[in-house]
C-alpha cells in the first residue's frame, strides 16, 4: 500500500521544522500540587512552562511548597534568570528572598551565562531594606563580577561604596570583594570615591571584612596610581597610629605598594613620641627603599629602628643628622644618638669633635641653641661626646 504524502500546503515551509504550539504556562494548581508531593523534579522538566507559577510558589505559605519551588528553578538554571530578576524587583518580600536565593544557586552553578539583563536589579537589590535580599543580592553579584569582568560595571561602583556602610557584614564583605575584582579588571575606572571608604573598613570588626578590604585597597593602589597620593596616603599613616596591629601592618604594606609618595609623610611619623609609631613608619620606610631620603631622615629611620651599627657605618657625615636627632622629643631617641655618636667618637675623635663644631659654626648653631633652651639631657649630650673625644685625643698622645 503506497504511504499518503502530506500536502506541501499542510507542512512545514521546506527546510524548516513544523511550526510549535503555542506554549501555554503550566497550570499553578497542577504546579502546587507536584510541589506538596516533593516531586520537584517533575515540575522542573516541563521547563520554561512551569517558570512563572514557580516562581509564584516561592511565596506559598507552605515551607515545604516554597523549597521544592526553590529547587524546582535552580534545576531549570538559566532560563529562569529574566523572571526571577523581575519578581526581585516587584515581588513581595517572601517572593523577593527567594528569588534572589535561587539567583545565588544559578549563578553558583551557571555563572557564564549571560547575566546583563539581571545586573541593573541586583545592583539595586543592594539598597533593598530586607536583609536577606541585600545579602543575596551582594553574594551573586560578587560571583559575577569576577565571572564577567568584560561587563561594564562603572554604574554599580557607587552602589558597592555605599553598600559598605551595611549592617549585614557578609555585604560589606561581598561589596569590597566586588571592588576588589573591579579595581583588579578595570584600570580604567575613577576609584577615588572607594579608597577613603574602603581604608575606614580596615578597621571594621569584621575579620571577613577587614580581609576583604585589604584586598581591594591593593588592587587599587597597584592599578590606579593616581590614588597613591593625598587622603589615600593621609589616611594610611593615620592607620599606623592605631592599636589594632593588624591594621597597622596592612597599612604599612599597602603604603609600600604606593611607594616613594608615600614617603614623606612616613618622615614626618619618624618625629613622633610613640615607640611603635616610629618603628612602624621606619620599617615601612626601609621597605620602600632608603636610597630616595636624605642623610638626616635615613639617620633618624635607623635610630629609629636602633640599628646603631648601621649608623655608624656612615661614617662622619652622619654627625651632623646625629646633631639634629637631638632636637627629637622623645629621650630614647636622642640618646641613641648621643650613644653613636660617643661610640665614633672613640674610633676617630678628631674628626667627629671637627664635624660638630664645624656644624655649630655653620648651619646648626640654631640646631644647638635650640637643644641648649629645650633639652638639658641632650646638650649635656653633645657636651660628654666632645670631652669623649678630647679625652681619646690626649690619651692617644
Amino acid at each position: 500500500m503506497q504511504r499518503e504524502l502530506k500536502k506541501p500546503e499542510n507542512g512545514p515551509v521546506q527546510g524548516k521544522g513544523f511550526p510549535k504550539e503555542p506554549m501555554e504556562n503550566v497550570p499553578a494548581e497542577r504546579i502546587r500540587e507536584m510541589l506538596l508531593g516533593r516531586k520537584f523534579e517533575e515540575a522542573a522538566a516541563m521547563g520554561e512552562r512551569a517558570i512563572p507559577n514557580l516562581i509564584l510558589a516561592l511565596g506559598d505559605e507552605d515551607k515545604g511548597v516554597r523549597s521544592e519551588a526553590v529547587c524546582a528553578i535552580v534545576a531549570i538554571g538559566a532560563p529562569a534568570v529574566p523572571a526571577l530578576a523581575s519578581a526581585l524587583k516587584d515581588g513581595n518580600g517572601r517572593v523577593q528572598e527567594q528569588a534572589a536565593f535561587v539567583l545565588v544557586k544559578i549563578a553558583e552553578g551557571h555563572p557564564l551565562r549571560d547575566w546583563r539583563a539581571a545586573l541593573p536589579t541586583l545592583v539595586e537589590s543592594l539598597r533593598s531594606g530586607n536583609t536577606w535580599v541585600r545579602g543575596h543580592a551582594a553574594q551573586a553579584l560578587e560571583i559575577l563580577v569576577e565571572k564577567h569582568p568584560e561587563y561594564e560595571w562603572a554604574g554599580a561602583v557607587p552602589v558597592f561604596i555605599e553598600a559598605l556602610g551595611c549592617k549585614d557584614p557578609s555585604v560589606r564583605a561581598r561589596s569590597a570583594g566586588a571592588l576588589k575584582e573591579i579595581a583588579k579588571r578595570h584600570p580604567e575606572y575613577d576609584l577615588e570615591e572607594a579608597v577613603p571608604v574602603l581604608i575606614e573598613a580596615l578597621n571594621d570588626e569584621n575579620a571577613w571584612v577587614k580581609r576583604c578590604t585589604y584586598e581591594a585597597l591593593k588592587n587599587i593602589v597597584r592599578g590606579h596610581s593616581e590614588h597613591g597620593s593625598g587622603k589615600a596616603i593621609a589616611a594610611l599613616v593615620e592607620c599606623l597610629r592605631r592599636t589594632d596591629e593588624w591594621v597597622k601592618f596592612r597599612a604599612s604594606e599597602l603604603l609600600v605598594e604606593i611607594g616613594a609618595p608615600a614617603a614623606p609623610a612616613l618622615i614626618g611619623l619618624l618625629g613622633d613620641v610613640d615607640d611603635d609609631v616610629r618603628k612602624i613608619a621606619a620599617t615601612t620606610l626601609v621597605k620602600i627603599g632608603l636610597g630616595t631620603l636624605t642623610l638626616k631622615d635615613r639617620v633618624l629611620c635607623l635610630l629609629a629602628l636602633s640599628e646603631t651599627d648601621d649608623v655608624i657605618a656612615i661614617g662622619i657625615s652622619a654627625v651632623p643628622a646625629l646633631v639634629e636627632c637631638m632636637k627629637h622629643r622623645d629621650e630614647d631617641m636622642w640618646q641613641k644618638a648621643v650613644f653613636v655618636l660617643g661610640e665614633m667618637a672613640k674610633a676617630r675623635p678628631e674628626e667627629v669633635a671637627h664635624a660638630i663644631v664645624d656644624y655649630v659654626n655653620g648651619n646648626g648653631g640654631d640646631a644647638l641653641l635650640e637643644i641648649n633652651e629645650g633639652n638639658d639631657g641632650a646638650a649635656r649630650g653633645i657636651s660628654q661626646v666632645l670631652l669623649k673625644c678630647g679625652e681619646v685625643m690626649q690619651n692617644a698622645a
